[in-house]
Protein backbone atom coordinates (compact mmCIF):
# COMPACT_ATOMS: atom_id res chain seq x y z
CA UNK A 1 0.00 0.00 0.00
CA UNK A 2 2.58 2.64 1.07
CA UNK A 3 4.33 1.74 -2.47
CA UNK A 4 1.57 2.44 -4.11
CA UNK A 5 0.96 5.75 -2.58
CA UNK A 6 4.46 7.01 -3.39
CA UNK A 7 4.06 6.00 -6.79
CA UNK A 8 0.59 7.89 -7.19
CA UNK A 9 2.09 11.09 -5.28
CA UNK A 10 5.31 10.71 -7.51
CA UNK A 11 3.38 10.39 -11.05
CA UNK A 12 -0.01 12.63 -10.20
CA UNK A 13 0.20 16.15 -11.42
CA UNK A 14 -1.83 17.09 -8.39
CA UNK A 15 -3.80 16.09 -5.42
CA UNK A 16 -6.30 13.67 -6.70
CA UNK A 17 -9.90 13.61 -5.29
CA UNK A 18 -11.25 10.82 -3.42
CA UNK A 19 -12.96 8.83 -5.96
CA UNK A 20 -10.07 8.94 -8.75
CA UNK A 21 -7.78 7.60 -5.63
CA UNK A 22 -9.59 4.47 -5.16
CA UNK A 23 -9.45 3.73 -8.89
CA UNK A 24 -6.09 4.21 -9.29
CA UNK A 25 -4.97 2.58 -6.11
CA UNK A 26 -6.78 -0.66 -8.19
CA UNK A 27 -7.71 -2.05 -5.18
CA UNK A 28 -10.72 -4.35 -5.87
CA UNK A 29 -11.21 -5.29 -9.78
CA UNK A 30 -14.88 -4.24 -10.29
CA UNK A 31 -16.33 -0.72 -10.29
CA UNK A 32 -19.08 -1.85 -8.41
CA UNK A 33 -16.30 -3.05 -5.45
CA UNK A 34 -14.84 0.43 -5.77
CA UNK A 35 -18.53 2.27 -4.98
CA UNK A 36 -18.59 0.11 -1.72
CA UNK A 37 -15.32 1.65 -0.79
CA UNK A 38 -16.15 5.03 -1.06
CA UNK A 39 -19.52 5.10 0.35
CA UNK A 40 -17.87 3.31 3.52
CA UNK A 41 -14.49 4.53 3.28
CA UNK A 42 -14.71 4.79 7.30
CA UNK A 43 -15.33 1.22 8.02
CA UNK A 44 -13.73 -0.75 5.67
CA UNK A 45 -9.94 -1.37 6.55
CA UNK A 46 -7.21 -2.01 4.52
CA UNK A 47 -3.40 -3.12 5.86
CA UNK A 48 -4.58 -2.06 9.48
CA UNK A 49 -5.88 1.42 8.23
CA UNK A 50 -9.09 3.02 6.79
CA UNK A 51 -9.66 3.83 3.48
CA UNK A 52 -9.87 7.29 4.74
CA UNK A 53 -6.53 6.84 6.65
CA UNK A 54 -4.84 6.06 3.37
CA UNK A 55 -5.89 8.99 1.49
CA UNK A 56 -4.72 11.22 4.19
CA UNK A 57 -1.05 10.01 3.64
CA UNK A 58 -1.44 10.04 0.42
CA UNK A 59 -2.00 13.25 0.52
CA UNK A 60 0.91 13.95 2.41
CA UNK A 61 2.73 12.54 0.29
CA UNK A 62 1.53 14.30 -2.63
CA UNK A 63 2.34 17.46 -1.15
CA UNK A 64 6.12 16.60 -1.08
CA UNK A 65 6.09 15.97 -4.85
CA UNK A 66 4.05 18.71 -6.62
CA UNK A 67 4.57 22.29 -5.68
CA UNK A 68 2.37 24.75 -4.37
CA UNK A 69 0.92 26.54 -7.01
CA UNK A 70 1.69 30.53 -6.80
CA UNK A 71 -0.64 33.00 -5.05
CA UNK A 72 -0.71 36.94 -4.57
CA UNK A 73 1.28 39.03 -1.85
CA UNK A 74 -1.55 39.61 0.12
CA UNK A 75 -2.76 35.24 0.31
CA UNK A 76 0.97 34.20 0.65
CA UNK A 77 1.62 36.60 3.80
CA UNK A 78 -1.84 35.42 5.07
CA UNK A 79 -0.21 31.73 5.07
CA UNK A 80 2.72 32.40 6.84
CA UNK A 81 1.08 34.15 9.59
CA UNK A 82 -0.96 31.04 9.14
CA UNK A 83 1.83 28.92 9.87
CA UNK A 84 3.02 30.17 13.27
CA UNK A 85 -0.05 29.19 14.84
CA UNK A 86 0.32 25.49 13.70
CA UNK A 87 0.09 23.62 16.58
CA UNK A 88 -2.19 25.59 18.87
CA UNK A 89 -5.46 24.95 19.72
CA UNK A 90 -8.19 26.76 17.52
CA UNK A 91 -8.79 30.64 19.21
CA UNK A 92 -12.53 31.18 19.90
CA UNK A 93 -13.91 34.02 18.81
CA UNK A 94 -13.86 37.20 21.23
CA UNK A 95 -14.99 39.84 19.15
CA UNK A 96 -18.74 39.86 17.90
CA UNK A 97 -17.95 39.47 14.60
CA UNK A 98 -20.43 41.23 12.66
CA UNK A 99 -21.38 44.68 11.84
CA UNK A 100 -24.36 45.58 13.40
CA UNK A 101 -27.20 44.46 15.57
CA UNK A 102 -24.72 44.91 18.33
CA UNK A 103 -27.20 46.82 20.84
CA UNK A 104 -29.64 44.36 20.51
CA UNK A 105 -27.45 41.14 20.96
CA UNK A 106 -25.90 42.76 24.15
CA UNK A 107 -29.51 43.64 25.57
CA UNK A 108 -30.65 39.61 24.65
CA UNK A 109 -27.47 37.92 25.48
CA UNK A 110 -26.93 40.11 28.92
CA UNK A 111 -23.43 40.51 27.27
CA UNK A 112 -21.22 43.72 27.04
CA UNK A 113 -19.29 43.97 23.77
CA UNK A 114 -16.08 46.12 24.53
CA UNK A 115 -14.88 46.06 20.78
CA UNK A 116 -16.59 46.77 17.70
CA UNK A 117 -16.14 44.63 14.68
CA UNK A 118 -15.93 47.34 11.51
CA UNK A 119 -15.52 45.71 8.46
CA UNK A 120 -14.27 46.94 5.44
CA UNK A 121 -16.06 46.22 2.08
CA UNK A 122 -15.59 49.19 -0.31
CA UNK A 123 -15.38 46.77 -3.74
CA UNK A 124 -18.67 44.64 -3.71
CA UNK A 125 -21.94 45.90 -3.03
CA UNK A 126 -24.69 44.62 -1.62
CA UNK A 127 -27.60 43.34 -4.02
CA UNK A 128 -30.98 45.42 -4.10
CA UNK A 129 -33.72 43.85 -1.95
CA UNK A 130 -37.13 43.01 -3.27
CA UNK A 131 -39.88 45.92 -1.66
CA UNK A 132 -41.78 42.56 -0.16
CA UNK A 133 -41.78 39.87 2.91
CA UNK A 134 -39.77 36.27 2.05
CA UNK A 135 -41.44 33.89 3.97
CA UNK A 136 -42.72 30.17 3.12
CA UNK A 137 -45.94 29.13 4.02
CA UNK A 138 -44.22 26.19 4.87
CA UNK A 139 -43.21 25.65 8.75
CA UNK A 140 -40.28 23.41 7.61
CA UNK A 141 -38.69 25.24 4.91
CA UNK A 142 -35.42 25.58 4.48
CA UNK A 143 -32.44 26.77 1.62
CA UNK A 144 -29.27 24.84 1.17
CA UNK A 145 -26.60 25.17 -0.49
CA UNK A 146 -22.72 23.81 -0.65
CA UNK A 147 -19.71 26.27 0.67
CA UNK A 148 -16.03 25.77 1.03
CA UNK A 149 -12.85 27.17 2.48
CA UNK A 150 -9.55 26.83 1.46
CA UNK A 151 -7.05 26.48 4.56
CA UNK A 152 -3.72 28.56 2.79
CA UNK A 153 -1.52 26.16 5.53
CA UNK A 154 -2.14 23.03 3.54
CA UNK A 155 -4.10 23.91 1.11
CA UNK A 156 -7.26 21.79 1.41
CA UNK A 157 -10.78 22.15 0.96
CA UNK A 158 -13.23 22.16 3.95
CA UNK A 159 -16.67 22.04 2.17
CA UNK A 160 -20.05 22.67 4.61
CA UNK A 161 -23.60 22.35 3.96
CA UNK A 162 -25.46 25.46 4.81
CA UNK A 163 -28.85 25.49 6.03
CA UNK A 164 -31.22 27.99 6.76
CA UNK A 165 -35.13 28.27 7.68
CA UNK A 166 -36.72 30.42 5.68
CA UNK A 167 -39.19 32.06 8.34
CA UNK A 168 -36.99 32.05 11.24
CA UNK A 169 -33.51 32.43 10.02
CA UNK A 170 -32.48 29.64 11.70
CA UNK A 171 -28.58 28.60 10.42
CA UNK A 172 -27.70 25.32 10.68
CA UNK A 173 -23.84 24.23 9.47
CA UNK A 174 -22.78 20.52 8.94
CA UNK A 175 -19.54 19.76 7.18
CA UNK A 176 -19.19 17.04 4.54
CA UNK A 177 -16.76 14.14 5.63
CA UNK A 178 -14.36 14.88 2.71
CA UNK A 179 -13.68 18.09 0.70
CA UNK A 180 -15.61 16.86 -2.65
CA UNK A 181 -19.16 17.67 -3.47
CA UNK A 182 -20.22 13.72 -3.60
CA UNK A 183 -23.73 12.80 -3.37
CA UNK A 184 -23.21 10.48 -0.65
CA UNK A 185 -21.40 12.58 1.74
CA UNK A 186 -24.50 15.20 1.11
CA UNK A 187 -26.73 12.61 1.83
CA UNK A 188 -24.80 11.90 5.10
CA UNK A 189 -24.93 15.76 5.97
CA UNK A 190 -29.02 16.29 5.02
CA UNK A 191 -29.54 13.62 7.67
CA UNK A 192 -27.67 14.77 9.94
CA UNK A 193 -30.09 17.77 9.61
CA UNK A 194 -33.50 16.20 9.79
CA UNK A 195 -32.18 14.72 13.41
CA UNK A 196 -31.47 18.72 14.40
CA UNK A 197 -34.35 20.23 12.90
CA UNK A 198 -37.62 19.30 11.36
CA UNK A 199 -37.78 19.77 7.66
CA UNK A 200 -40.50 19.66 5.33
CA UNK A 201 -39.57 21.35 2.44
CA UNK A 202 -35.79 21.88 0.49
CA UNK A 203 -35.24 24.54 -1.82
CA UNK A 204 -31.73 24.28 -3.65
CA UNK A 205 -29.72 26.06 -6.85
CA UNK A 206 -30.02 22.93 -8.75
CA UNK A 207 -26.13 21.35 -8.24
CA UNK A 208 -25.30 18.26 -9.43
CA UNK A 209 -24.74 16.75 -6.39
CA UNK A 210 -28.11 17.51 -4.96
CA UNK A 211 -30.04 16.11 -8.11
CA UNK A 212 -28.53 12.60 -7.17
CA UNK A 213 -30.82 9.93 -6.87
CA UNK A 214 -30.45 8.48 -3.44
CA UNK A 215 -31.21 12.25 -2.53
CA UNK A 216 -34.45 11.83 -4.04
CA UNK A 217 -35.01 8.87 -2.63
CA UNK A 218 -33.93 10.24 0.75
CA UNK A 219 -36.63 13.23 0.22
CA UNK A 220 -39.30 11.01 -0.60
CA UNK A 221 -38.78 8.56 1.50
CA UNK A 222 -38.74 11.35 4.16
CA UNK A 223 -41.74 13.17 2.71
CA UNK A 224 -39.83 16.43 1.99
CA UNK A 225 -40.51 18.42 -1.21
CA UNK A 226 -37.08 19.14 -3.23
CA UNK A 227 -37.19 22.25 -5.15
CA UNK A 228 -35.03 23.32 -7.77
CA UNK A 229 -33.95 27.58 -8.58
CA UNK A 230 -31.97 26.76 -11.37
CA UNK A 231 -33.74 29.01 -14.13
CA UNK A 232 -32.37 32.01 -14.97
CA UNK A 233 -35.39 34.17 -14.24
CA UNK A 234 -35.36 33.33 -10.19
CA UNK A 235 -33.60 34.79 -7.34
CA UNK A 236 -31.99 31.39 -6.88
CA UNK A 237 -31.60 30.89 -2.92
CA UNK A 238 -31.52 34.33 -1.68
CA UNK A 239 -31.70 33.68 2.05
CA UNK A 240 -28.91 31.16 2.20
CA UNK A 241 -26.48 33.30 -0.24
CA UNK A 242 -27.40 36.32 2.10
CA UNK A 243 -26.35 34.16 5.03
CA UNK A 244 -23.55 32.72 3.97
CA UNK A 245 -21.82 36.67 2.75
CA UNK A 246 -22.88 37.35 6.27
CA UNK A 247 -20.73 34.46 7.72
CA UNK A 248 -18.00 34.91 5.30
CA UNK A 249 -17.71 38.71 6.54
CA UNK A 250 -17.84 37.69 9.76
CA UNK A 251 -14.23 36.32 9.74
CA UNK A 252 -13.33 38.41 7.45
CA UNK A 253 -9.55 37.40 6.52
CA UNK A 254 -9.54 34.57 8.73
CA UNK A 255 -9.04 32.15 5.93
CA UNK A 256 -8.18 29.54 8.29
CA UNK A 257 -10.93 30.11 10.53
CA UNK A 258 -13.38 29.63 8.47
CA UNK A 259 -11.92 26.17 6.88
CA UNK A 260 -12.05 24.82 10.39
CA UNK A 261 -15.41 23.24 11.23
CA UNK A 262 -14.87 24.08 15.20
CA UNK A 263 -14.69 28.25 14.75
CA UNK A 264 -17.41 27.86 12.20
CA UNK A 265 -19.92 26.25 14.38
CA UNK A 266 -18.37 28.99 17.21
CA UNK A 267 -19.39 32.10 14.13
CA UNK A 268 -22.91 29.69 13.85
CA UNK A 269 -23.78 29.80 17.48
CA UNK A 270 -23.47 34.01 17.69
CA UNK A 271 -25.21 34.43 14.09
CA UNK A 272 -28.17 32.31 15.78
CA UNK A 273 -28.19 34.40 18.74
CA UNK A 274 -28.25 37.37 17.26
CA UNK A 275 -31.21 39.50 16.58
CA UNK A 276 -32.21 39.34 12.82
CA UNK A 277 -34.33 42.10 10.49
CA UNK A 278 -37.32 40.32 10.87
CA UNK A 279 -37.33 37.68 13.49
CA UNK A 280 -35.90 36.52 17.00
CA UNK A 281 -34.58 33.73 15.65
CA UNK A 282 -36.98 31.92 18.08
CA UNK A 283 -41.13 31.15 18.61
CA UNK A 284 -43.49 33.62 20.17
CA UNK A 285 -47.46 32.16 20.97
CA UNK A 286 -50.16 33.62 19.50
CA UNK A 287 -51.94 36.15 21.16
CA UNK A 288 -55.53 36.80 20.39
CA UNK A 289 -55.50 40.54 19.65
CA UNK A 290 -58.11 42.04 16.89
CA UNK A 291 -57.31 45.62 15.44
CA UNK A 292 -59.19 47.68 13.67
CA UNK A 293 -58.13 49.56 10.70
CA UNK A 294 -59.77 52.72 8.46
CA UNK A 295 -59.28 52.04 4.69
CA UNK A 296 -58.17 54.74 2.61
CA UNK A 297 -60.89 55.65 0.33
CA UNK A 298 -63.69 53.42 1.71
CA UNK A 299 -66.19 54.19 4.28
CA UNK A 300 -66.58 50.42 5.93
CA UNK A 301 -64.40 49.67 8.21
CA UNK A 302 -61.75 46.35 7.72
CA UNK A 303 -60.93 44.05 10.50
CA UNK A 304 -57.51 43.15 10.15
CA UNK A 305 -56.39 39.80 12.49
CA UNK A 306 -52.55 40.37 13.64
CA UNK A 307 -50.74 38.49 16.73
CA UNK A 308 -48.89 40.85 19.09
CA UNK A 309 -45.46 39.90 19.50
CA UNK A 310 -46.07 36.29 17.75
CA UNK A 311 -44.59 35.14 14.55
CA UNK A 312 -46.41 31.95 14.23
Amino acid sequence: MQNQLTRLANTNNGVMKFAPFVSNMKIPPSRVEQDVLINRAEEIQLGGKTLLDWYEIYQTEAEKYNPPLRRIRSIRSHANEQINGIGQPPASLQVFPFKSKIKQYEKINKVKITQETQIKDIKVKPLSKLQRPYFSPKLGSWEIDLVFGVNPVTRRRQHYLFAININTKYLVVIPLILDEKNATFILAALKKLINQVYVNNIRDDGETGFKANIIRQFCEDNRISLYFTGSPFTQHNRVVDSVIRTIRNGFRQDLQGFATPSQMQQMVEIYNKTPHLAFMNRFTPKTNIRFQKQRRQFNELATFITYKNGNV
